[in-house]
């Protein structure tokens, strides 16, 4: 079901708190391609709070989707970032850019060289070791597509490494 692209932001911050501000001026991706939609809205979060929220704008002149997004802050914090999708009104579950560290009158990105941010979609990497008793192995977790991945194992006296086995 597609509901209707609301006009109103997901995320609201109060300006209040806050005496300083920065700008990003950004170009939406999901794993590296640019997002041409004005139903996507990013957020910005020092923590779980947050410090600005904007849509994405179509700029004709430029045939460019770019976002002008305010931060509110005090200085030196970091800021990370979430996408919501207007359009299905779901936030979505992917990996946010690199973190920025707000800077008092700062600003990331220009129009025609806008700050890329690139979110990523995820995949868990789960591995064991059979008979467990023989050893650990480390690297599982959740990546990035297209992230490497590295395993390692380390056997227990008695035991050594043969191979690795899908399901």
């Amino acid at each position: 079901e597609i509901k209707p692209i609301e006009t109103t932001n997901h995320w609201l911050v109060d300006e209040s708190l806050y005496a300083n501000n920065m700008s990003v001026i950004g170009l939406v991706q999901i794993d590296g391609i640019n997002q041409e939609t004005t139903s996507l809205e990013i957020g910005a979060f020092c923590g779980e709070e947050v410090r600005g929220s904007q849509l994405v704008q179509y700029i004709p002149e430029l045939d460019k989707y770019l976002v002008f997004l305010t931060i509110h802050g005090e200085g030196s914090e970091e800021i990370s970032f979430k996408l919501y999708d207007h359009s299905i009104g779901e936030e979505l579950d992917l990996r946010s850019p690199e973190a920025i560290t707000f800077t008092v009158n700062g600003t990331l990105g220009s129009v025609t060289s806008p700050y890329i941010l690139n979110f990523s979609n995820m995949v868990e990497i789960t591995a064991s070791v059979n008979p467990s008793e023989a050893g650990v192995v480390t690297g599982a977790g959740i990546y990035a597509i297209n992230d490497i991945a590295t395993l390692v194992t380390t056997s227990n006296e008695g035991f050594s490494f043969k191979n690795w086995t899908v399901n």
